[in-house]
């Protein structure tokens, strides 16, 4: 809800829908949860077997194999023609039945490329969060995501995610398509934000036309902080004991 009240706080008329797993076909969709289910029991009984509340390798082994499932699950349903180009969900923002795909050159100046920015739940990589891999909780929304980039004819997307995610997962299933994956890893300080906290950043390029760097296989942090590195003024508790404890307080509540 909160993220939702965010979005609508935006400038601009955009769409903000109620449920992104909304979009995969329903008949997808029960596969899926089969799968998940099915590979959450063979981890539960693996650390049942060795008394253990997780056990990283061993997850990391079926999510990799659960990831190749799923590819091979949505590629036959995209050949089905499974896909709704035309699908309308519901619209928070409108209050009605909102197109989710927008098509390509709307909204945009006319642009003719079209991309997608997405940064979905990192719980199940990260080092706080259930370590579950890509079977955890946020499985169905990521497959979603998936299903998505496979289908929405896209240009390139920009995904945000936590420094563990596993992007060699995103071209097992995009490989189909041939699309090329080019992830780097950085600071908001190496950005001059006051803030430690190192992030994966994926882009994914579908369009031949559209490439990094016709002799790289990935960005190069070099070049990357050559053009946007800064320095911190300061850091975040700097700035935490200089805000009023009042104004601090009526964020937190």
């Amino acid at each position: 809800p909160h993220c939702r009240q965010v979005l609508h706080a935006l400038p601009g008329d955009g769409c903000v829908m109620a449920d992104m797993t909304e979009r995969l076909p329903p008949a997808l969709r029960t596969d899926i949860e089969k799968i998940i289910s099915a590979y959450q029991a063979k981890l539960d009984k693996q650390l049942q077997e060795l008394g253990k509340k997780k056990d990283r390798a061993f997850t990391k082994q079926l999510g990799d194999a659960f990831v190749a499932e799923v590819a091979h699950l949505m590629l036959e349903h995209k050949l089905n023609g499974s896909f709704d180009p035309n699908l309308k969900l519901p619209c928070t923002k409108h209050g009605k039945l909102c197109p989710v795909y927008p098509v390509r050159g709307s909204n945009v100046g006319g642009c003719p490329l079209k991309g997608n920015a997405s940064g979905i739940s990192c719980i199940n990589w990260s080092e706080r969060g259930s370590q579950a891999g890509s079977f955890g909780k946020g499985a169905v929304a990521w497959c979603t995501f998936m299903w998505d980039l496979l289908n929405d004819d896209l240009d390139w997307a920009l995904l945000e995610r936590t420094r563990h995610y596993r992007h060699p997962h995103l071209e097992v299933v995009l490989a189909h398509i041939g699309a090329s994956v080019l992830p780097v890893v950085f600071s908001h300080s190496q950005l001059g934000l006051p803030c430690t906290r190192y992030r994966k950043y994926m882009l994914i390029l579908f369009s031949p036309s559209l490439r990094w760097n016709s002799n790289a296989a990935a960005i190069s942090m070099t070049s990357l902080l050559s053009s946007f590195g800064r320095k911190p003024a300061g850091s975040g508790s700097d700035f935490l004991q200089k805000t009023p404890k009042s104004e601090v307080r009526a964020e937190i509540e």
